[in-house]
Parts: structure tokens; sequence; C-alpha cells
């Protein structure tokens, strides 16, 4: 409350790194001693204090609030009510009503580190600069506390230094937005929103389907998304077969099926909205009961 009164947004995230393995599964997410065998990579987490947490969380749910009514319907992550069910049914609802459609599944590159805060600062200014001001000054002012910090491409030592709790840290400046606050997957899906995106586009956080006659609609909207630092993995990006696995649940369109845990579900099953929500489900905001 202090901290806010004296518009203290200096926002603190303790820096680490944990594994990241695809080989060996017992290897990820144990945190990074300065070891790695063959194949292992790591991944910064950033861990804020109890002040920046309570600061970002209610940044949060303020956006959320002003962008409620202005949300396009594609985007299932980081939103009330909607996840991973919601997602696969508007695909199998949208595949039974263009049926021959192509369909492209894609992944963001680095989507957190490489969105442009000025595409958000844009997008917040729609509902006023005073919010647009606020979220940027957090922004810029974050401060990293680490122990070692290793190379990464999205943060910049800035080549000066400034003093807290008598000690010296260096002042780092960042792309996109840090992973580990609870503002950043807002801001971020948000920034996407300045273009409207064309139907048949369907997106769980960075993972998306597209469904279509053709690819130039969906060309066409990602060269307005590479303005605002969006890039596709190319790696995880490709034009899908008849079966394809999207969000954990397997999609069968030429025998028009899913395969949810286990279980094979016709697309015209009457239970299918139920059956979707025993899909493991992340990034999804939990809908307020009234009363």
């Amino acid at each position: 409350m202090n901290k806010c009164r004296r518009l203290d947004l200096a926002l603190t995230l303790r820096r680490f790194y944990v594994i990241k393995n695809k080989v060996n599964s017992d290897r990820n997410g144990i945190k990074f001693e300065g070891h790695l065998e063959e194949g292992e990579k790591i991944r910064p987490i950033g861990s804020p204090d109890l002040a920046s947490r309570v600061i970002s969380k209610s940044f949060n749910d303020l956006i959320y609030m002003l962008f409620k009514n202005k949300f396009t319907i594609n985007q299932h992550g980081f939103r009330e009510g909607r996840g991973i069910h919601t997602a696969i049914f508007a695909i199998v609802r949208y595949i039974r009503k263009n049926p021959g459609y192509q369909i492209y599944e894609f992944d963001l590159k680095a989507f957190f580190n490489k969105v442009r805060p000025t595409a958000i600062y844009s997008i917040l200014r729609t509902r006023g600069f005073l919010i647009a001001d606020l979220v940027d000054k957090i922004l810029k002012e974050i401060r990293y506390e680490y122990k070692s910090l290793e190379k990464e491409s999205e943060l910049q030592c800035a080549g000066k230094t400034m003093e807290k709790n008598g000690k010296k840290i260096d002042v780092i400046t960042r792309e996109g937005v840090p992973q580990g606050l609870s503002i950043s997957p807002l801001l971020a899906t948000l920034a996407m929103e300045i273009y409207q995106p064309p139907k048949g586009l369907f997106m769980y956080a960075d993972d998306g389907l597209y469904i279509g006659p053709n690819m130039k609609r969906f060309e066409r909207f990602f060269t307005y998304l590479e303005t605002i630092g969006v890039r596709k993995e190319s790696s995880k990006s490709r034009i899908v077969t008849d079966k394809f696995k999207f969000l954990g649940c397997e999609i069968d369109v030429k025998q028009k099926t899913l395969n949810i845990n286990g279980k094979i579900v016709s697309f015209y099953e009457k239970n299918l909205k139920n059956l979707l929500k025993t899909l493991p489900n992340k990034y999804v905001r939990k809908e307020k009961k009234e009363g």
C-alpha cells in the first residue's frame, strides 16, 4: 500500500533459472546450479516479491475490466470462462461448418520476450492515457535481483547501477514483457488485438490454429503482427493433415472424432462441451460467481 501511495511502481523480480530437457523429463524444472547435461537448456524464471505480485495483480484485474467487452473471440487463453475446452469446441464447430478447408498450426517464437511495449501502449491508450502511462512506467522500471545473470537476448544491461538497501545493482532494460508477472500474459495477448484477426483463427495463449480456404488472409494478418514483434516459430508451424494434435487433444478431421484423454468421441457428441472440460487446462481465469 505504501508503494502505491508513493506511486512507486518499480517492481522487483528475483531471477533464477530452471532446466529444460526434452529427453529426460525428470530433469525438467530443476533449478540450474551451474551444471547442464548434453542437450539441456536453461529457462529464465522471474519471481516477484510480495508487493510486486500484489501491484501486478491489481493492474491485471483493472485492465481486464477495461477491455472485457473489447476482447476478440479468437483468444481462449487468459480469458474469463475460457480455456482449452472452449478452444477445441470452437475449432470442431468451425471444421464441421467448413469441410475441406486447409488447417495450419503455428506457434509464436519467444512471444513474451518479443512483443513490443509500444504496441501494448498503443492499445492501452484506447482506454485512456493514464492507464497506458502507468503500465508503461511499470514495464520500464522493473528491477532484477540475481546471483548470476545468464546471457539473455531480451535483457540488456544499461551500463548504469542503482542503490538498493546499500547495495549497488545493475540497471537492466528489456524487450517484451517479463515472465513471472501476472500482468504479462494479458498485456502480450492484448497487443495482438490491435489488428482484427481473420475469421478462422483460434488462439490459446501463443499456440494457434488457422482454418481457411487459403493462407492469404492469415499471411496478411501475420504481416501486420510482425510490426509489433510477433514471429512464428518455423519448426512448430505447418499445414496439418487429416489427423493432428492440438492443445493435448487429438483431432481426426477425416473420421470426425476427437481423442479426449484416451476416449474416442464424435464431433457430434451431445455432451462434447462437458467432455472437453476434462482436458488438462492452464492459463484460464475462473469465472466469478454472482452474489
